[in-house]
This record gives C-alpha cells, sequence and structure tokens, in this order.
C-alpha cells in the first residue's frame, strides 16, 4: 500500500467522531446528542485536561461519586474521593498521557460498605491535530459478572470434588462393611470377655460412625431418589425431633405454623441438609442461644431458613464456608456438613445462601420452587 495512502487513512477521523462529522444538525444539537448518549449509558465516564481539573462527568458517575456536575468541574480527583484513590487515579492519568496509550485496569472501590468491581480504561483526549489535551475515562461495575464466574467455578469444582469422592467413599463403605462384619463376628465368638468384649464393641462402634462418615462423603456425588409432594415444614420439624434433648442452654423458636405449597422433592434428601443445618447451628452455640427454623413464601419460592445466634462468620469463613472439607470445627468437624446442602438444594433446583457477622450469629436460607 502507497505510503500516502496510508497517512491519509490514518489522519481521517474514525469511529464516533467520523459520524459527527457527517451529522447536519448544529453544533449545539450534536452537544445535546453527546450529553444524552453520556447520561444514558450505565458505565461512569469523565474526562479531565492536562493538568487533572475536570472537564466533564456523566450521570452515572455523579452517582458513583455522590457529587453534581456543577460542583465537580474544574476540581481535581483529589478534592472529590478518599486521597488513596485519588493518587492511584492520578498516576494513572499521566502514564497515559505520557505513553499516548489507553491504559486498562481494574479497580475495586467500596459501595455502601462493599467493594465493587471496576474494569477501567482511560484513554488519551486529543485535539484535532492530535495533540493531547487530557485524559477520558471510562468504567464499568462487573461486579456481578465476576461474582458468578466465581460461583460457577466453585460449582464445577465441587461437582469435580464430589464425583471423586463419591467414587471413593463407594470403595470404603464396601471395605467397611467387611470390616464390621468381621468384628461384630469376633464380638460374637468372645461375648462375656471383660476384656476383648469391650474392645470389639468399641471397634464396632468406631466403623459404624465411619461407615456414616463416608455415606456423607458419598453424598456430595449427588443422586437423584424419588421424589414426589413434600411439605418442608414437616420434613423441619423432623429434623428437630431427631436430636437429642437440647436442654436449657438452647430456646428453639419454631416459625412453621403459616402453611406453604408444597415442593418436589427427596424426603431422605432434604431431611439429612436441613439436619446438617440444625446440627451446624446448635454446634454453634455451645454455650447456648436461640436456634429459630421459619418458612414462608417469597417470590412463587418456598423459603425456609436457620439461623443461629451463635458467634457468626468473618468475611473470608463465609466466603468458603461451601469448600468440602473446609471445617472450622478442628478434629470435630468433616467440612461436609454445607457442601452437602448445596449440592442437595441444587439438586432440587433450588439455591442456599447465607448471612452471617462476627458477633451476630448466622442465617441459612433455602429457596426451592413449587410443584
Amino acid at each position: 500500500m502507497p505510503e500516502s495512502a496510508v497517512k491519509s487513512s490514518a489522519s481521517r477521523p474514525g469511529g464516533a467522531t467520523a459520524l459527527l462529522h457527517r451529522l447536519p444538525q448544529a453544533p449545539e444539537q450534536i452537544l445535546t446528542l453527546l450529553a444524552t448518549v453520556l447520561d444514558s449509558t450505565a458505565d461512569p465516564i469523565h474526562v479531565k485536561d492536562a493538568e487533572g481539573r475536570y472537564v466533564l462527568i456523566n450521570r452515572r458517575a455523579e452517582e458513583l461519586v455522590g457529587v453534581a456536575s456543577t460542583h465537580v468541574q474544574g476540581r481535581t480527583v483529589h478534592d472529590i474521593v478518599a486521597a488513596n484513590i485519588a493518587e492511584r487515579s492520578q498516576q494513572d492519568d499521566l502514564a497515559v498521557m505520557r505513553s499516548g496509550e489507553p491504559n486498562d485496569s481494574e479497580w475495586q472501590i467500596p459501595m455502601d460498605g462493599k467493594p465493587r468491581i471496576f474494569d477501567v480504561r482511560k484513554a488519551p483526549w486529543r485535539d484535532g491535530d492530535g495533540r493531547i489535551l487530557g485524559v477520558v475515562t471510562v468504567g464499568r461495575d462487573v461486579t456481578d459478572r465476576r461474582e458468578a464466574e466465581q460461583r460457577a467455578f466453585a460449582a464445577e469444582r465441587q461437582r469435580a470434588m464430589g464425583l471423586l469422592a463419591a467414587g471413593v467413599a463407594h470403595d470404603l463403605r464396601n471395605l467397611l462393611q467387611i470390616a464390621l462384619g468381621r468384628v461384630e463376628l469376633g464380638a460374637q465368638l468372645v461375648e462375656g470377655d471383660p476384656v476383648l468384649g469391650p474392645q470389639l464393641r468399641t471397634a464396632a462402634e468406631a466403623l459404624e460412625h465411619a461407615a456414616e462418615l463416608s455415606a456423607r462423603l458419598g453424598a456430595l456425588g449427588g443422586s437423584v431418589g424419588s421424589r414426589r409432594p413434600l411439605d418442608v415444614r414437616r420434613v423441619l420439624r423432623r429434623s428437630l425431633d431427631a436430636l437429642d434433648s437440647t436442654g436449657d442452654r438452647i430456646v428453639v423458636v419454631s416459625r412453621l405454623e403459616t402453611p406453604v405449597p408444597s415442593v418436589l422433592g427427596d424426603d431422605v434428601e432434604l431431611g439429612r441438609a436441613y439436619l446438617n443445618l440444625v446440627e451446624n447451628a446448635l454446634e454453634a452455640m455451645a454455650d447456648g442461644g436461640t436456634l429459630t427454623v421459619a418458612a414462608r413464601v417469597e417470590r412463587g419460592q418456598v423459603v425456609t431458613e436457620v439461623a443461629d445466634t451463635g458467634p457468626g462468620m468473618d468475611a473470608g469463613t463465609l466466603s468458603r464456608a461451601f469448600e468440602p472439607f473446609f471445617t472450622t470445627k478442628a478434629e470435630r468437624g468433616t467440612g461436609l456438613g454445607l457442601a452437602v446442602v448445596q449440592r442437595v438444594v441444587a439438586d432440587h433446583g433450588g439455591r442456599v445462601e447465607i448471612w452471617s457477622r462476627p458477633g451476630q450469629g448466622t442465617r441459612v436460607t433455602v429457596e426451592l420452587p413449587t410443584v
């Protein structure tokens, strides 16, 4: 291609600039059009001059910083936001103006007590002769997308671990049954022996406990049992009844009086899930507290809650609560309870969420579709 053709092509404006040059409207109308486009987007956009002073800020950016554009124009980022954010923004602006090239980065900005993730692109603002006049910044809130990606990754990882665990559990159960049979036979042969009898009974109890843990491990792999219309309130009540007496240290508050629609479910699987939730709540209140179970209807879904007044969880622990084998109970925990709950609820087309704060207890919410 001839060099003259390359230069001619490069000098011609492209993108939106080329289109605007072709519009027949007067400059005032074009400015109105641009302002409408900028204020219609859900992305925050602002422009700063070479000295770092705001020249333009759209409506979404106003909402994020909480300052009207009339109070922003002519001021610098240090006048608007926290010092650490302002310093990073200024350094990024200077880098773009020095290089003359766009810069892409990820930002975490605190909003309403929770960090939001933004993909941010900064690009040089040039005049018609190519001279850099400042920096144009466009952000995009990708928090929901990133969280969805993390959930999908966690679900896939749990599925893979579940399939592996289910295979191991199947073989382990077969071996345990053989061992348990031999121990029980031995106990019968030495019945009445003051030494061997108790020892073999203790060994049998340990093997039974191991078999139970193996069954819980196998539950991570998922299974499709018989499904029929169920009243989840009955399943919850049965989970409460299956527990040993909580004594005076635990107050149980049951809010299961209001009828709710039936869900299509596996009675055994859902019973196991709710029993895990109730057991977790009780274990979290070793020094006593209040256990609350409730059922209601929201948005066409049957919603159940199991809440405790225990110590709660910090953000780091909460983010790993559904991970298989993750536990804060040291030798007392297997890290399978909540992982099994999540798998069972997902198999029933529902979802489970946990709310928890240090010192404020924990609330697990299960949503299931109605029949």
